[in-house]
């Protein structure tokens, strides 16, 4: 079973071919998985935790954004999918007329054909699971739970048949970083899944309490990296956004195109939390509290626009891995629709 193609879920559900704003909508911090990379703090994934955004609320804020020109809704948390009115925030942003209507999950719920069906009927039309190996022990160990990758697996099966288009995303750190080439493969070769995000580890929340079990440097995983890259290359895929997250140009020079988040936002996106609202400033909050310049990035042609490296990476490795970049190299070849 292969999943739906881009090109065909774009037709399918007429979803645009441009960079488009994003509601990004944290329902609740509760989560059924303990991921060790988890950037929120242990004490606010709890499921008995009730700190999240009630219906009434998530409909004003799914509205709102979409007057100001959001078209994308990327409904995350925690996890999504243990919140129990998901589905009527779905058929909310359906009705108000979002046409890419999206969860982030680990999938553990969506094993079940019937629970995944629902969501699917109120509007749902694109899934990204977290799948963080293709190895199901090293899976079961980065989110806690004993089973979890043939969980996920069941449920890419489940949104296969259903038509909803699948992205994944891949949290890097040191039990997986080895892994990478063998989870483009076996998600490509399995699936026929096109759209990838490789995240580098963010060193806040619990996985700051566990850095030194997963901490892992860029030079370490940039020969990975580039091997996955090499290899969805020469498959010719076509992704539907950009597939490196939290890495920079001049450690990657050439791929600045596969690199979302990197630049300092011009028109930025939308991020409703259950305690706060960052309105049309997501990536410059992320920008101003998470990230740092060195002396060196002064002489980089990008200084002006670049959002620069996490501070805490730099507690722990430095900036030596960041050269200051004097030309732009030539792109490396993956298409991309979105620019974000």
């Amino acid at each position: 079973m292969k999943n739906i193609t881009t090109i065909d879920a774009i037709k399918k559900y007429n979803w645009p071919y441009y960079k488009t704003k994003v509601c990004e909508l944290t329902l609740t911090y509760r989560c059924n998985a303990k991921c060790l990379f988890c950037y929120t703090p242990e004490e606010n994934t709890s499921l008995h935790t009730k700190n999240e955004i009630d219906i009434k609320m998530a409909g004003r804020y799914i509205l709102d954004s979409y007057k100001s020109g959001s078209r994308i809704i990327q409904i995350i948390g925690g996890e999504p999918t243990v919140y129990p009115e998901l589905a009527e925030i779905i058929k909310i942003a359906s009705r108000i007329g979002y046409p890419v209507i999206q969860i982030v999950t680990n999938g553990q719920m969506l094993k079940d054909f019937n629970y995944i069906r629902m969501l699917k009927d109120a509007g749902l039309n694109t899934i990204t699971f977290s799948i963080h190996s293709d190895n199901n022990k090293i899976h079961d160990k980065i989110v806690g739970i004993n089973g979890a990758f043939n969980n996920i697996m069941m449920a890419i099966y489940n949104a296969i048949k259903l038509d909803i288009y699948i992205t994944v995303g891949t949290a890097i750190n040191a039990l997986n970083y080895k892994r990478i080439p063998h989870i483009a493969k076996f998600i490509y070769e399995n699936f026929g899944i096109e759209t990838f995000h490789f995240i580098a580890l963010h060193f806040i929340g619990k996985a700051g309490k566990k850095s030194k079990e997963l901490k892992v440097s860029y030079d370490e995983t940039l020969p990975y990296l580039k091997e996955a890259l090499n290899y969805l290359s020469t498959k010719k895929i076509l992704p539907i956004s950009p597939i490196l997250s939290n890495y920079q140009p001049c450690i990657l020079p050439g791929f600045e195109h596969l690199i979302t988040d990197w630049k300092i936002p011009f028109n930025d996106d939308d991020l409703y939390l259950p305690e706060t609202i960052y309105k049309e400033k997501m990536y410059t909050m992320i920008t101003n509290t998470l990230r740092m310049k060195g002396n060196n990035c002064k002489k980089c042609l990008y200084y002006k626009i670049c959002a620069g490296f996490e501070k805490k990476y730099f507690e722990t490795y430095g900036d030596e891995e960041f050269k200051p970049l004097k030309s732009i190299s030539k792109p490396f070849k993956i298409g991309v629709f979105y620019e974000r």
